[in-house]
């Protein structure tokens, strides 16, 4: 009697897995706004995906997203099922913010005896000069209200960029206009002629000596003179004031005599 044996082989295949699959890691340039990047650090963090295992649960491990001004957070994800679990990180960076570097203006000095307006004009053009590199969300400010005074002065100006992602940057430059030089003022010699010359001759003296007053220094500075008439050719004194006005200080004057000697008496 042949006995013919039968083996049944009965082949169980649970589910394979649980697999996951982590975000790809993810940079974001800085300065962007922090809601921004929480934003996509959440939409980031939700694109982890998993498959297989019984009763599959995810669990995506704590974090925040990084500072907008720069840094990274990594994520561990985690897939618990039945049959088993699976890991994996990942990570969302945001590149560091750019240092602020700031430029002030050279010092510069300009001459005196300019006008106003138009040390004004160089004074703005000189503060707008100032720039800045770097930083998120910069913004350039200055101090400085107005030029200096066009007879001579200094105004010294605090240029300052604030941004979001460091504390404020400052410089300082000086803006300087040279002292007008002093008025000095030089009158006429004090002159005596001798009688018995014209009067046309005198008028001609008395009117030459006069042009011989001068001046230096000041801003825009006129000399003037109180004039008069010459003496009489027969004798007699004028004494003239001879003033410079100017605009950066106070008007100057001196005083000189133009005098002719008294003809000697008729004897008879």
């Amino acid at each position: 009697n042949n006995m013919k044996t039968c083996l049944q082989v009965i082949d169980v295949n649970p589910k394979a897995g649980p697999f996951i699959t982590c975000p790809a890691n993810q940079t974001e340039a800085s300065c962007q706004t922090q809601s921004t990047i929480n934003s996509k650090f959440n939409t980031w963090k939700n694109s982890v995906t998993y498959t297989g295992g019984c009763n599959p649960m995810l669990v995506i491990g704590a974090g925040s997203a990084p500072p907008a001004c720069g840094g990274a957070t990594t994520v561990t994800f985690t897939v618990t099922s039945d049959c088993g679990s699976a890991t994996c990180s990942s990570t969302f960076t945001v590149t560091n913010a750019p240092a602020v570097s700031i430029t002030c203006p050279a010092n510069q000095t300009e001459a005196s005896c300019q006008t106003q307006s138009t040390i004004d004009s160089k004074f703005t053009t000189w503060k707008n000069s100032a720039s800045f590199s770097g930083g998120c969300n910069g913004v350039l400010t200055n101090n400085g209200s107005s030029a200096p005074n066009h007879c001579g002065g200094t105004a010294t100006v605090t240029f300052t960029v604030t941004s979001d992602c460091e504390a404020p940057k400052t410089c300082n430059a000086t803006f300087t206009v040279t002292n007008a030089p002093a008025v000095v003022l030089t009158c006429p010699s004090n002159v005596t002629e001798a009688a018995c010359q014209t009067q046309s001759a005198i008028d001609a003296k008395f009117a030459t000596w006069k042009n011989t007053a001068s001046f230096t220094g000041g801003c825009n500075g006129t000399l003037t003179n109180s004039g008069g008439t010459a003496p009489n050719a027969c004798g007699g004194s004028t004494s003239v004031t001879f003033t410079v006005t100017s605009d950066c200080e106070a008007p100057k004057t001196c005083t000189a005599t133009f005098a002719v000697t008294a003809a000697p008496a008729l004897v008879v």
